[in-house]
C-alpha cells in the first residue's frame, strides 16, 4: 500500500488491510495526520506548563518520580523529535491555528465547568474558588497567548521543514 501524501515517511496510515476502521478511509487518515501535526504544539505546552507551573507543587519519589519525568519531560521531547524527523511537513497553514487551539479550549471549558460544580480544579492557575474568575481569566489569557505562539512556531517549523524534507514513497 502506498502512504498518502500527508503520512509520516515511516508509517503507512492507510494500508489495504487495516484492522482499524479509523484508518481505512483516506479522509480519516488525513484527519489523523493533521491531528498528529497539531499536537506538537500542545505536547510542548505540557512540558513547559508542568516545568514552570506545576513541578514545584509536589515532590514525587520512587516510581512516581519516574512516571513524572517520563510523562512531563521525556514524552514531549520524544514526540517533538518524532514529529520533526518522521512526519512529512508542509501541510500546516497559518489558518490552522484556531483548530490547533481547539483541544486545549475544550479541555479548559470542561475543567472550568467541572470545577464550578465540584469545587476542584486541575491546576492552581484555574482555581476560581480561591483566585476569583477575574484572575483566572487573566491566567487563561496568558496561557492562550503562549499556546497561540507555540502553535505559530509549529506552523512556521512545519513550513520550514518542508524545504528540507526528503522525498518519501
Amino acid at each position: 500500500a502506498r502512504a498518502t501524501s500527508f503520512a509520516p515517511r515511516s508509517v503507512r496510515i492507510c494500508p489495504k488491510r487495516s484492522t482499524s476502521p479509523m484508518l481505512r478511509s483516506p479522509a480519516a487518515a488525513v484527519k489523523l495526520s493533521f491531528a498528529l501535526r497539531m499536537m506538537a504544539a500542545l505536547i510542548v505546552l505540557v512540558g513547559l506548563f508542568y516545568h514552570f507551573l506545576l513541578a514545584a507543587t509536589w515532590n514525587p519519589e520512587g516510581l512516581f518520580q519516574i512516571a513524572d519525568i517520563a510523562l512531563h519531560y521525556v514524552t514531549p521531547i520524544f514526540y517533538v523529535l518524532w514529529w520533526v524527523m518522521f512526519m512529512r511537513h508542509g501541510a500546516l497553514k497559518w489558518g490552522n491555528i484556531p483548530a490547533m487551539l481547539l483541544p486545549a479550549t475544550i479541555s479548559l471549558v470542561y475543567a472550568m465547568l467541572r470545577g464550578a460544580i465540584v469545587g476542584e480544579y486541575p491546576y492552581p492557575i484555574l482555581e476560581a474558588n480561591r483566585l476569583g474568575y477575574g484572575t483566572v481569566a487573566i491566567n487563561v489569557f496568558v496561557v492562550l497567548v503562549g499556546v497561540t505562539i507555540l502553535c505559530a512556531v509549529v506552523v512556521a517549523l512545519d513550513r520550514a521543514l518542508t524545504r528540507v524534507d526528503m522525498p518519501g514513497p
